[in-house]
């Protein structure tokens, strides 16, 4: 039986690593890699991670096992007046011994919701093009294609295209 519940600074050390383990396990998903986020200094994990504990700037959903973290999911809340409607889906990711289990489902329906809870219009993420479960996954939720950026990462010498998606919740 898995748990879900929102993050709190008590997280940080359990969702830093499974971010470190995500960039290993699924390095063509994300455009930050592992170098960068091993490299990176301990103030750019404290203000990168800080902005989902607060609940204003942004929130992050966490799936446990027992005590182990085992999916996560992270929505950003924009702070700019024209754009306070539109919020943004991040690191949804789930161990891989975890998967298939509908942990990223029911993470994707958590964010979805606290979108609605805090009247957001719209929520937007990116995805990139090889990663057909997610993109089936973000389709199943409500999600469409809403543009495509050609050749927009590159993976080990190839480039891969950023295939931008968007639910509208009003």
């Amino acid at each position: 039986m898995y748990t879900f519940r929102f993050a709190t600074e008590k997280d940080f050390q359990k969702i830093k690593v499974m971010m470190l383990q995500a960039l290993i396990e699924s390095s063509v998903a994300f455009t930050l890699t592992y170098s960068e986020a091993t490299n990176a200094s301990d103030s750019w994990w404290n203000a990168y991670l800080n902005n989902f504990f607060d609940r204003k700037r942004g929130s992050m959903i966490l799936s446990f096992n027992q005590n182990e973290l085992v999916g996560m999911g992270g929505i950003l809340f924009n702070s700019y007046t024209k754009k306070k409607h539109v919020g943004e889906l991040v690191w949804i990711y789930t161990d891989v011994g975890f998967r298939q289990q509908g942990i990223a489902q029911k993470v994707l329906k958590e964010l979805i919701n606290l979108a609605e809870e805090n009247k957001l219009l719209k929520l937007n993420l990116s995805v990139i093009n090889t990663q057909t479960k997610a993109i089936n996954l973000y389709k199943k939720n409500g999600f469409v294609v809403s543009g495509i950026m050609k050749k927009e990462i590159k993976n080990n010498d190839i480039y891969q295209d950023l295939i931008l998606m968007e639910k509208f919740l009003a």
